[in-house]
């Protein structure tokens, strides 16, 4: 099975991602949408395991307090053949630290992630092709968007017939302790 931990957006910030999307979507001259019901922000991509336990091991044993979480600039991860383009948090240290505790779990498991920086992100679409001069500004909410991060998911991805559907393997309720235990 195919697993990734990440973060769900509650209503609010889902609805902010939803009118980001539609303005992307407006402006783009092609490119792949995502659905609102796979909007996340992966902390951590397994890949490929049969390993199921160790993975919920790592997750559950996550000590964190929930932490504010404010959507922040627009970007995007250049590809051929289009774009990955993306609204991101601001800086958040607690999101990185949830992040760093998370990956020294799933090491600890046994797991190999791959060794790229963590770039938290909500992907928007995919192979997007953008007219030249795009404003990057038009996709950030007009006012802040804040959720609480209280929760975090180990998510199964299956491809379905219109695309990825993900599906819940287990969560982790954030209610207290530091970020920065283990």
């Amino acid at each position: 099975m195919r697993l990734f931990a990440a973060i769900y957006p509650d209503e609010p910030m889902k609805n902010a991602l939803c009118a980001a999307i539609s303005r992307l979507q407006a402006a783009a001259l092609g490119g792949s949408f995502t659905r609102l019901q796979n909007l996340h922000l992966t902390l951590a991509f397994i890949g490929e395991t049969t390993r199921l336990q160790p993975a919920c091991r790592a997750v559950q044993g996550i000590t964190a307090a929930p932490f504010p979480l404010t959507l922040g600039d627009a970007g995007c991860f250049k590809r051929p053949g289009g774009d990955i383009c993306w609204l991101g948090p601001r800086q958040s240290a607690a999101l990185a630290q949830l992040q760093r505790q998370l990956t020294r779990r799933l090491a600890d498991e046994g797991f190999m992630l791959e060794p790229h920086p963590f770039t938290p992100h909500f992907t928007l679409g995919r192979r997007v092709v953008l007219p030249p001069g795009f404003d990057w500004t038009g996709l950030q909410p007009s006012a802040p968007i804040t959720m609480t991060v209280s929760r975090i998911c180990l998510m199964q991805s299956l491809q379905g017939g219109g695309g990825q559907v993900y599906t819940e393997i287990a969560a982790k309720e954030l209610m207290g302790g530091s970020v920065n235990g283990v």
